[in-house]
């Protein structure tokens, strides 16, 4: 900073600086003369005499208002720099300011000055000239300890505020209470699955297995998710294809018809063993333009369970059921994962944004990108989905009473974390994909929207586009996604962080305790105007690791 400039142009002008370095004529010196190191230090001459006349040369009348006393008085103690006439700077230190009142001008003693080494390396670099308006601005600049107090300050402050946006948030505790399902709805989903069990039994012989897959084998159910269940019966969708000349056909879409046509007469006769059962028919799906057919049906027990039946392994190479399984265990590896999937279902469900066959993303699609995320950020291992479970198929459910044992007080994430998820889906580019095992991001193909690699693809015998979970989706549905995502976002960092946060889950719980009451729930009370949540239509899940086609 030059130090004329603070005094204004006049006052520059009544500056007479003499040059005793070399014992040379005394000549006057322009500010220009004068400059600021790299260090931020103001230098002045090393041997040298400096008459700073009050008000100007042809008239010096001390006075004690004059402008230039508080600046030199700022000079003494600091170190100077003065470029002499054959163009050399040298470096000096500034001694005690005194003012001569016989001759009306200021004094500066100036005495040698040798940098230190590693500052001198440093002042070797060419000085920058700056432009402030403030002396306070040069103080700032100068002192290299208010500097490094100031830094030291802003880390801390920083490492405070990064404390505080990974804490969980309270209000997301609460509501995570409110959307793990009852103990109640738990066995009677047991139950449910155990008269399918019966029933498959009377239809089909000792041999048959009913399967379940998808939330209730993950572990990530709310309450009132659906049971998915297949069944799986030895013979009952085998042999050949006949076609009209009584030979086996080599036509794929004619296996395709036939295989369907099995699967629609194999749960036509098991209908016939349900009316004796605790079960109704809901909806039967069984035209030929619906790839899988499903019988969705209502248990009628203390609390009614609503299971969409399918018959045989449909999944294209990919073993159905196995990526539910996976998932169950990369929850028991990483219980951080649960409270993120089931705030992130939640609210894609209130949202309407998990309806497959509307062409948006499905439930475990939504889980997929929890678990992408989370590994991203390091808060789930790496391999979580990379290992081959030792296992093969398996008939039962999750371990239920895990998710009610889990810290949702240190486990929830916090209400910075949950927006940074959906900036991220919100920012995902048309046509990308990513892959969890190994956890990278990967290119899409052809007119895919997005691509999510089903985990258990790695087995091997799938091919990609049958391991797309996310092949259901639709760009339109996908822009629709992307902007609710970036809404959501936005929300939850509007003013205080934890104002937003209930703000934002409030509907989430309340659409949550309207599922829990509604009329298939008779134990947490009924709520008229929950019935069409509780009862609309069923989603039922893309096929692609196990899901539902649809």
């Amino acid at each position: 900073v030059d130090p004329y400039c603070l005094l204004g142009a006049e006052a520059a002008e009544a500056a007479e600086v003499i040059d005793l370095s070399d014992d040379s004529e005394p000549e006057e010196v322009r500010p220009s003369k004068l400059r600021t190191s790299a260090l931020g230090h103001r230098f002045l001459p090393a041997a040298l005499r400096v008459k700073w006349y009050q008000e100007f040369p042809d008239s010096p009348s001390p006075s004690s208002s004059s402008s230039a006393a508080p600046f030199l008085q700022f000079m003494a103690g600091n170190v100077v720099e003065y470029q002499r006439k054959d163009g050399k700077w040298v470096r000096a230190k500034v001694g005690e300011v005194v003012f001569d009142g016989s001759s009306s001008h200021y004094v500066l003693d100036i005495k040698p000055y040798a940098l230190p080494h590693k500052v001198r390396a440093l002042a070797q670099q060419p000085p920058a000239v700056c432009s402030s308006s403030s002396i306070l601005q040069c103080v700032l600049r100068c002192s290299n300890k208010l500097l490094k107090f100031m830094h030291r300050c802003w880390r801390k402050l920083v490492q405070q505020q990064t404390e505080a946006e990974a804490l969980p948030s309270p209000t997301f505790v609460k509501t995570l209470a409110k959307l793990l399902p009852s103990p109640e709805f738990e066995d009677a989903a047991r139950m449910a699955l155990s008269c399918l069990e019966e029933v498959a039994r009377l239809t089909f012989g000792d041999k048959v297995r009913v399967r379940p897959f998808g939330s209730l084998v993950q572990g990530s159910h709310l309450e009132g998710s659906d049971l998915d269940v297949f069944v799986d019966c030895p013979g009952l969708l085998d042999g050949p294809v006949i076609d009209g000349k009584g030979q086996e056909s080599k036509y794929p879409k004619a296996a395709e018809a036939e295989k369907q046509s099995k699967q629609v007469h194999a749960l036509v006769r098991l209908l016939r063993h349900l009316k004796s059962s605790s079960f109704i028919v809901k909806e039967r799906r069984l035209e030929r333009h619906v790839r899988v057919p499903i019988l969705i049906l209502e248990f009628q027990g203390s609390i009614k369970v609503e299971a969409d039946v399918s018959v045989g392994d449909d999944s294209a190479g990919v073993e159905k059921g196995y990526i539910d399984r996976l998932i169950q265990r990369a929850f028991v590896r990483a219980p951080v994962a649960l409270p993120w999937v089931l705030l992130v279902k939640q609210w894609a469900k209130v949202e309407g944004l998990n309806k497959a066959y509307e062409g948006y993303l499905n439930s475990l699609g939504w889980t997929l990108l929890c678990f992408y995320f989370l590994m991203v950020r390091g808060k789930v291992p790496s391999d979580a989905f990379s290992q081959d479970l030792e296992d093969s198929l398996s008939s039962s459910l999750a371990p239920f009473q895990s998710s009610r044992s889990l810290h949702f007080d240190k486990l929830a994430p916090s209400t910075w974390e949950l927006s940074e998820f959906f900036e991220e889906v919100a920012a995902l580019k048309l046509g990308a994909g990513i892959s969890l095992a190994p956890c990278e991001e990967v290119e899409g193909e052809g007119d895919e929207v997005f691509y999510i690699e089903d985990p258990a693809s790695k087995r091997g015998g799938a091919t990609r586009w049958s391991t797309n979970v996310a092949k259901s989706l639709r760009q339109q549905a996908w822009a629709v996604l992307q902007k609710r995502s970036r809404a959501a976002s936005q929300a939850l960092r509007a003013g205080n962080s934890e104002a937003a946060a209930a703000a934002w889950a409030r509907r989430l719980a309340g659409q949550a305790s309207a599922f829990a009451t509604g009329p298939s729930s008779s134990v947490r009370g009924a709520s008229p105007e929950a019935s069409a949540f509780a009862t609309g239509p069923a989603m039922v899940s893309s096929s692609v690791g196990g899901a539902s086609p649809e």
